[in-house]
């Protein structure tokens, strides 16, 4: 099957997704958005990888009830797919914009030490003449 068929269903089970976890009831599932889909060759299986806002305990719950809630998610979304078989959703933590953000704290950090080298040199210069 190829891949440009399995990166369109991905990107539909995304947007599906995106657009059912607001209605979900459950308290447990905290600011969640969905990042990206892998889609198994077969359509049987699709990892969804999601991005939670709070601490490792509410990214704990969220997960769990996403799993949970998996198989309401998978009956929301099948009408819009279209497809023989749905795939069998599994939730899973992305954690690249947590990452992104601490490289760019440390690119920010990094720049600042090296400007206020750059003074400290500078001014050593000036008192050196």
């Amino acid at each position: 099957m190829g891949s440009f068929r399995l990166e369109r269903v991905g990107n539909l089970i995304k947007e599906l997704v995106s657009e059912t976890l607001p209605r979900l009831k459950d308290p447990r599932i905290g600011f969640v958005s969905v990042t990206d889909v892998k889609v198994s060759p077969d359509l049987r299986y699709a990892k969804v990888f999601v991005s939670f806002f709070g601490d490792e305990q509410a990214k704990s719950d969220s997960l769990k009830a996403l799993n949970n809630a998996k198989g309401y998610i998978k009956k929301e979304i099948a009408p819009e797919l279209k497809l023989r078989r749905i795939p069998d959703l599994s939730f899973e933590p992305d954690d690249s914009i947590e990452y992104g953000v601490k490289m760019s704290a440390l690119i920010s950090q990094a720049r600042m030490s090296d400007e206020k080298l750059h003074e400290l040199n500078d001014s050593e210069h000036k008192s050196d003449e």
